[in-house]
């Protein structure tokens, strides 16, 4: 159930946070020893589902949306990412140089007990929200909100570390699926400029939020 993934990606995000967006990213050089732990099988079913860069475009049918790379920042591949589970996988990993701004997209399989019961994006949130309360109380949490990413209907909240970390999750159903999206940056106007490069190529209309 999506309900213990909530954990996995809270923690999984930090990580990332509290190491300062460094801790799973890999130059764009990395040797094939670099990539052994991060690397998968080709796993055609995922193409559809995990989207892909054409130069410093990303597109993702299925989530309907576009991700243009920032000048200076790099991706990581497919074969980087090492997707080879339908049921969580990530659609794409992103990072500007030195301490810019970073992003994380990972889709999480919503159980047939979720569908059932209407798993939204909000109760999603709210388990993330309650595992950083609990685990890290001297962060900073905000309350859930909506938010627009390029006409498309998102949860969101956003934590703080400290003065320079900030960090934003983004939330929506998208069919069968809960996409969270994080982005960590110096600032809120930095995070904002990153929501920025987004634009959508898919009008939703199974959005649970």
């Amino acid at each position: 159930m999506v309900n213990r993934k909530i954990i996995f990606v809270a923690i999984l995000s930090l990580s990332i946070f509290l190491a300062g967006c460094g801790v799973i990213f890999l130059s764009p050089d990395a040797t094939e020893e670099d990539l052994t732990a991060l690397s998968g099988g080709d796993n055609e079913s995922l193409d559809y589902l995990t989207g892909s860069w054409d130069g410093n475009t990303y597109t993702n049918e299925f989530a309907g949306i576009t991700f243009n790379l920032p000048e200076g920042w790099y991706h990581f591949t497919n074969k980087q990412l090492g997707n080879n589970d339908l049921n969580s996988f990530y659609g794409m990993i992103a990072r500007g140089p030195s301490d810019s701004p970073s992003i994380v997209m990972i889709f999480d399989k919503l159980s047939d007990e979720d569908m059932k019961n209407n798993f939204s994006a909000t109760d999603y949130l709210t388990g993330v929200l309650n595992s950083y309360a609990e685990n890290y109380p001297n962060f900073i949490l905000n309350g859930i909100e909506n938010a627009d990413v390029d006409g498309n209907a998102f949860k969101t909240f956003y934590l703080i570390r400290d003065d320079s970390t900030y960090m934003r999750y983004f939330a929506r159903v998208v069919d069968n699926y809960m996409l969270s999206i994080s982005i960590i940056a110096p600032s809120l106007d930095e995070i904002d400029k990153v929501v920025e490069n987004f634009s959508s190529n898919k009008e939703y209309t199974n959005a649970n939020s």
